[in-house]
Formats: C-alpha cells, sequence, structure tokens
C-alpha cells in the first residue's frame, strides 16, 4: 500500500490496483513505454510488452491482478491478434504459388510437429503436452516480412512460398490444438468425433462460406459508412469466436477463419485496415500481450531447469525449420539464399505460438514454467528471424526496375521558407530535364482558420514559383490542412499522383528524436514514392557533385536505390555543368550502370567506410548523394554517420521506395 498526504488529508493507494483509472494508467504506460524501451534495447517490440507485464505482474511489482479487466481485454486481444493474423494474409500469394507453398508448408509444419514430439517425450513431458508444444513449433509468425517488403523483393518467389506456407502451418497447428484440448478432457472418443466433425463442417462453412456474402452484402447497403464497417467486422470477428466455441473447438479457430473469409473485403493500405490495425496494435493485442507477460514468474525465468527447458525448445524450433527449409528448397531447386530467406520467415514464433501455449496453460496441459520458456524461445526465435532477414534479404533478385520518371511530378514539403530555398533548387534541376512540374507544399493545422494565415501561407509557397518557372518546371503551389504534416505530405502524395518527394532535413538528430523517434522517419517509413532528403550547405556554388555508393546498394535489392542515385547525380551535374565522381567499394558494378550515362563520371574505389572515406574526399563546395538502404524504416545509423563526418557540404540522401 502506497500512503501520503495532500493538505494533510491522508491519501491511500492499495496493491494491487483496485480503482479502474489506475489500472488503466498502469497499461496504457506499458503499452507507451514498452516497445520504446525494447526498440532502445534493439530486441522486438512484443519482449517489451511482455516485459512489461512481468513488471507489473504478481512476480514484479504488484501493482495489477490479472483476473478480471485484464483477463477479459486480453481474451479479446488474443482472438483479435489471430484474426489479423488470417486478415494479413496474401491469398493471391498462396493462389499464384500453391504448389511450392503447399510443399513448403506440409514440411515446415510435419518437420518440427514429429521431431518435436519425438523430442518433448524423451524429455520428460506426457504425450498431450508433447503434441500441443510440437503443433506450437510447427506454426510460425512472419515477423521479418517487413524487412522483405521495405527491400522491395515481396514477389520474389522464396517469399512468396513461406507467405502461403504460413496458412497451411497456422490451420493445420490450430486443429492439433483442438483434437489435443479435447483429449487432455476426456471428450476424444468415438461420441465426440461424430458429433464434432459435422458441427466443425457446418461452423467452418457458415464462417467462411456465409461471412464473405454476409459482408459484401453489408458493406453494399448499410455498411458505406466507415465507422459502421468496423463494427461490423468486430462483431463478425468476435460473433465467429462465439461459433467456434459452440461448435466445440477453440475460439481462437474462429477467429482465424474469420480473418480469412473477410481477407478480400479487407484491402491493405485501406482505412477500415488502418483503423482495425489501429484499434487492436494500440489496445487490445498490446494488453494480451501484458497479460501473458503476467503469468511469467521472474524467479522460474532464471531458474536453470527452465533456461534449460528453453534451450532445449529452442534447438528443436531453429534445427527443424532449417531442416523443413533445406528439404523444400532442394526439391524446388533454390539457391542458398532463397532457402535461407524462407528459414527466417519461418522460424520465428509469436502469435500462434502464444495463442496455443496459453490455451495449453489454461487447459492444465501445460505448466507455468513451460510459458517462460516459451517466452524466451520467442525472443531468441524473432531475434534470429531478424537477423537472417536482413542478412540474405538483401541478396534476393529484385524485380526487373522500372523506367524512372521521378521528375513528372515533384512535391516538396515547405516548412521554414527560408531554409527552404536550396530545397526548392534541388526539385527543380529534377523536374527541369523531364519538363516537370514542382509542387511546393505548405502543410497547416485543422485549426488553421483564419484567411490571414492562410493568406501568408499562400503568398509564401507563391514565392517560389518564378524560381520554378524560370528553371523551364512547371509550378503548381499547394495548401493543405491536415491532422499532421506527415499526414499531409502523404495524402497530398497520393492526391497529386506525385513521382518524388522532396525534403529538408537539419543533418542531424537530437537525443529526444533517438529515443521518440523523428518526422523524417515516419515518412521515410511510410512514403509509396521515392524521398529525396536535401541539407543545406555552404552558400558558394556547387563546383561537384559527389555519389557515395556503400555496399547495401550493390546488392541485388539495392539496384533500385543505385540507379536512382546515379539518375540524380548525372541529372544535378548535368544541369549545373559540373563533373562528378563515384566512390564506391567496388569498382565493375557501378562502371556497369553508368555505362548508358551521357556525362560519364571520375570512379574512385575505397573500400573504407563511407563516414571514414569521404571526409578525404569530399570538399566544402561539393554536393554529396547518398543512398537509403532500403532495408531500414528511416535514415539509418550510417546516413547520420556520414552527415557528421562532413558537415559543411550540400547533402542529398536518396531512398527509393
Amino acid at each position: 500500500m502506497f500512503t501520503g498526504s495532500i493538505d494533510g488529508t491522508m491519501l491511500a493507494v492499495s496493491v494491487p490496483f483496485e480503482d479502474p483509472a489506475l489500472v488503466l494508467t498502469a497499461l496504457f504506460f506499458v503499452v507507451l513505454l514498452g516497445p520504446v524501451m525494447a526498440t532502445l534495447l534493439r530486441v522486438p517490440p512484443i519482449i517489451g510488452l511482455i516485459a512489461g507485464g512481468v513488471l507489473l505482474g504478481p512476480t514484479g511489482l504488484g501493482w495489477v491482478e490479472r483476473a478480471g479487466a485484464v483477463d477479459l481485454l486480453g481474451g479479446a486481444g488474443l482472438l483479435f491478434l489471430m484474426f489479423m493474423a488470417g486478415v494479413e494474409l496474401d491469398l493471391d500469394d498462396f493462389t499464384d504459388n500453391r504448389g511450392a507453398a503447399g510443399l513448403f508448408g506440409v514440411a515446415t509444419f510435419l518437420v518440427p510437429m514429429v521431431a518435436g514430439t519425438a523430442v518433448h517425450l524423451l524429455l520428460g513431458f506426457d504425450t498431450m503436452a508433447a503434441l500441443l508444444l510440437a503443433s506450437a513449433w510447427a506454426s510460425h509468425t512472419l515477423l521479418a516480412y517487413p524487412i522483405f517488403q521495405r527491400l522491395g523483393v515481396v514477389t520474389n518467389r522464396a517469399v512468396s512460398t513461406a507467405v502461403g506456407a504460413t496458412i497451411i502451418t497456422d490451420v493445420a497447428a490450430l486443429l492439433v490444438l483442438v483434437v489435443v484440448v479435447a483429449a487432455a478432457g476426456g471428450d476424444l472418443d468415438v461420441a465426440f468425433i461424430a458429433t464434432l466433425v459435422p458441427s466443425v463442417v457446418a461452423a467452418f462453412a457458415l464462417i467462411l462460406l456465409g461471412l464473405p456474402r454476409l459482408a459484401a452484402w453489408f458493406f453494399r447497403r448499410a455498411g458505406r459508412d466507415r465507422i459502421t464497417r468496423f463494427l461490423f467486422v468486430a462483431a463478425a470477428l468476435y460473433g465467429s469466436a462465439a461459433i467456434a466455441e459452440i461448435a466445440g473447438v477453440e475460439a481462437i479457430i474462429g477467429a482465424f477463419l474469420a480473418g480469412l473469409a473477410l481477407n478480400r473485403l479487407i484491402p491493405a493500405g485501406g482505412l477500415l485496415m488502418e483503423r482495425l490495425e489501429f484499434f487492436g496494435g494500440t489496445f487490445l493485442i498490446p494488453i494480451f500481450l501484458i497479460s501473458v507477460g503476467m503469468l511469467v514468474d521472474v524467479g522460474e525465468l532464471v531458474d536453470s531447469e527452465t533456461l534449460g527447458q528453453a534451450a532445449g525448445f529452442c534447438a528443436i524450433v531453429v534445427f527443424a525449420k532449417l531442416a523443413a527449409a533445406a528439404f523444400a528448397g532442394r526439391v524446388l531447386r533454390f539457391d542458398r539464399t532463397e532457402v535461407w530467406s524462407m528459414f527466417s520467415l519461418s522460424v520465428a514464433q509469436a502469435a500462434a505460438t502464444l495463442a496455443a501455449v496459453f490455451v495449453g496453460l489454461e487447459a492444465g496441459i501445460v505448466e507455468e514454467r513451460t510459458v517462460n520458456a516459451v517466452v524466451v524461445v520467442i525472443l531468441v526465435t524473432s531475434l534470429l528471424s531478424s537477423v537472417a532477414a536482413a542478412r540474405f534479404g538483401p541478396q534476393l533478385p529484385a524485380p526487373p526496375v522500372k523506367e524512372l520518371t521521378i521528375g513528372k511530378r515533384v512535391l516538396v514539403g515547405v516548412a521554414d521558407p527560408d531554409a527552404a530555398v536550396g530545397t526548392i533548387d534541388l526539385a527543380t534541376r529534377l523536374a527541369a530535364p523531364e519538363s516537370g512540374e514542382v509542387l511546393p507544399a505548405q502543410i497547416l493545422d485543422l485549426e488553421a482558420r483564419p484567411a490571414d494565415v492562410l493568406a501568408r501561407r499562400t503568398a509564401m509557397v507563391d514565392a517560389y514559383e518564378p524560381t520554378i518557372l524560370g528553371a523551364g518546371a512547371e509550378a503548381t503551389p499547394i495548401i493543405r490542412l491536415d491532422l499532421t504534416p506527415n499526414a499531409g505530405l502523404l495524402h497530398a502524395a497520393v492526391e497529386q499522383g506525385a513521382t518524388c518527394l522532396v525534403l529538408g532535413w537539419r543533418g542531424y538528430t537530437t537525443r529526444r528524436d533517438a529515443v521518440l523517434g523523428e518526422q523524417l522517419d515516419v515518412l521515410l517509413a511510410l512514403s509509396p514514392i521515392p524521398v529525396l532528403v536535401h541539407r543545406g550547405g555552404a552558400e558558394s556554388g556547387v563546383r561537384r557533385v559527389v555519389l557515395a555508393v556503400d555496399h547495401a546498394d550493390l546488392t541485388p535489392s539495392g539496384r533500385r536505390t543505385l540507379d536512382l542515385g546515379l539518375l540524380l547525380a548525372a541529372r544535378l551535374a548535368a544541369s549545373q555543368g559540373v563533373p562528378w565522381l563515384v566512390v564506391t567499394p567496388a569498382d565493375a558494378p557501378v562502371i556497369a550502370e553508368v555505362e548508358d550515362l551521357h556525362l560519364r563520371p571520375e570512379i574512385a574505389v575505397d573500400t573504407r567506410p563511407l563516414h571514414v572515406a569521404l571526409p578525404d574526399v569530399v570538399e566544402t563546395s561539393d554536393l554529396l548523394v547518398i543512398g537509403i538502404p532500403r532495408a531500414l524504416d528511416g535514415l539509418g545509423a550510417g546516413v547520420t554517420r556520414v552527415a557528421r563526418a562532413v558537415p559543411s557540404c550540400r547533402m542529398v540522401a536518396v531512398a527509393a521506395r
């Protein structure tokens, strides 16, 4: 109990908290700070939330009880997690690659299932616990998929195969879970099967066949309002979970099937998907992960027996998933990089694993010590998945590079009119050779209603028009009201059909931005079009353009970044009539890329890291062009190190999204 006084009045707060306000405050602080701390420690955000639950729970500070609101919201979050797993699966990829996906799906399910069951029995687990744990390892969560998205290689056959296999592994693992729970409860007999099979078939048909038709009808008739659509989806999710329970199977299977049923009616990137991800990702799913953390016993987590159990689990998962990927890769004639990419996508244990173990704990099949060991497995496999994807993803062959026409409609974010002069100049030089259009944009807060504010900002943007027109490009100033500057620029890019986004940058990251994230990083992560980030430099004219090529630019996935950097450097050099230089760690690949350019550059090979090599090459009067690796969400440490190493010259960082 905490005690204190205000104006002589004694106040007491009992622990665990009973006041709903205190409970929710504690939960939301963990939801807010858990992922931030995890990012600082370079571990997946899921670990930060589970650790927050450990801290709040009975073996930590003891502030919040799991029973009651946390238990209810955690259960709702688990169902939402499985629903989103079904919604986010790419059914088109599965259809296009059903042969390869089917082979890998069966292999990556059966190998961990068979090997895991055998090893668990040898470790002393009973049959039901061995089967349940093996089914958990047989499933996987696509935690590394965003890395392949940023690299632009999601159409690669290895990635498509692994994504399609997820449908098979998750459905099969959940069906095994149903049988195991029934068997553990003593219900698995002929009568149970005779009753279960018809009811399950009816429930599956109702959800997979009836729900899409009902949703399509509702969306056409009564669901035109976006809020109404969201409420319908929520009702369909939890209604399907209830139908599954009535049929005699776990609710999470109904939630997963509801996600598959509504998959094509909830398009990725749409507003409905955005609202679902916001609601689930910021509230329900984090509460579920916190509730899982409350089950963890801190003393058991560092216990040698628990750690030994976790080590055994990790060995089973890693070797079984690697063996399955190697087998499928050999049959499908995939190369080494593609095999490791499939492994990186299939080794991570999170959503389905947590769901299975959570249900097993409630059914009395596994103990709390096993849950603690599973948390360690999630941490290890999540890290391994991310590391393997970052290592082998850039080596996958990228899709053919389309003709670059980034100068057709160049959107420029204008925040400070004085500092934007150089940024406008960059955009104009990019657009002029294509007789393109420059769109200087001012984004205002929704409360900026007074006419004088709009008039003043409009005049600021209009002031750039003569400069743009004089350089041979068209000019269309934009004034937009929006929630945030980032949202305004992203919405304007889509509405205006922009081919490139040009932004200004001060050239460094503050301590606050390093912890909470920089606004520029958000735009780089979300922008659907290439982004050029400009840092101003010396006032004198540019005497040379220097293109800095990194090792990442020479990988297959770095091809588009390299092409964009070459195009920009050549265009800037030609527009100002100055020479240009390419600094590269390898000679031949770069020379091959620049053969078709009219203005041939000078080539300088330097194998040192760029932040070490460039200070010896770049002068104050140079304009430096550098690529941002596609695997990164933001500028990344490499670009900021270079910016600090050459602080006085103009600099343009290129992100080929």
